[in-house]
């Protein structure tokens, strides 16, 4: 294979584990943003309908979060619900649940990391085999570009039907039927119902598109440039011949 044709290549996987990377950190930091959760809260009435105070229901999202993160190994906590004092998290589906939660975000978060080192790998490696900056950022632009179709289908088929999509996503990253609770009995699901599952998606995609477009812009940046300094050069070369 000759060098620039691996160079070209390498840029385009560069593109592509770009923006896996970027779709990857957009639903970490959406899911860990505990802004939001109080806002959708309190937007959903979801203290009130539990039984249970805003600041407790906070203490159960961090609870929730941190083991996750892996920063906690079980989910204890006792929180006033109804004016009884008791544990929050007492359904046995939804605490199996959350162990196979915990390993989906864990296992994210190492494949978020192996896409971020990998992508500047082969930007790296395109660079040391002298990919000129236009061929290289034309063809980073083409990696961008392919890695938006697993993001722009799962975006439209959320948009056209969120129940069915949420339906198909459990299917796919589940082995279990663990995630099929009960309303009436699983704390876990009335704190995030599905109302608030179709707006974190939103916001997941929301804030993956305005990343995207940053990193486009960042490559048409430096396509812009070397075009710039290759028509110097060109018009220095003619001037140097001329003289």
């Amino acid at each position: 294979m000759k060098r620039k044709t691996l160079a070209r290549i390498l840029m385009v996987l560069a593109g592509v584990f770009v923006t896996l990377a970027t779709l990857l950190t957009s639903i970490d930091a959406a899911a860990f943003d505990k802004r939001f959760y109080r806002y959708q809260y309190q937007k959903l009435g979801t203290a009130q309908r539990i039984g249970i105070s805003e600041e407790d229901l906070m203490r159960a999202t961090d609870v929730l979060l941190d083991y996750c993160a892996g920063k906690r190994d079980d989910l204890s906590l006792v929180v006033e619900r109804d004016g009884v004092r008791m544990q929050m998290f007492t359904d046995e589906t939804e605490v199996a649940h959350m162990v196979d939660v915990q390993a989906l975000f864990l296992l994210m978060i190492s494949v978020r990391n192996g896409l971020a080192i990998a992508s500047m790998l082969c930007l790296v490696a395109a660079f040391a085999l002298r990919l000129p900056l236009a061929d290289a950022m034309k063809k980073l632009m083409w990696g961008l570009g392919i890695g938006l179709l697993i993001p722009i289908l799962c975006g439209v088929l959320a948009v056209v039907d969120f129940n069915w999509f949420w339906t198909q996503f459990h299917h796919v990253f589940f082995t279990n039927d663990l995630w099929l609770l009960n309303p009436a009995t699983s704390v876990l699901i009335q704190m995030v119902p599905e109302a608030f599952f179709s707006a974190i998606v939103t916001k997941i995609l929301i804030w993956f598109a305005v990343v995207m477009i940053i990193w486009f812009a960042l490559a048409g940046l430096g396509l812009s440039v070397a075009k710039r300094r290759a028509r110097r050069k060109e018009q220095t070369d003619a001037a140097i011949v001329g003289h």
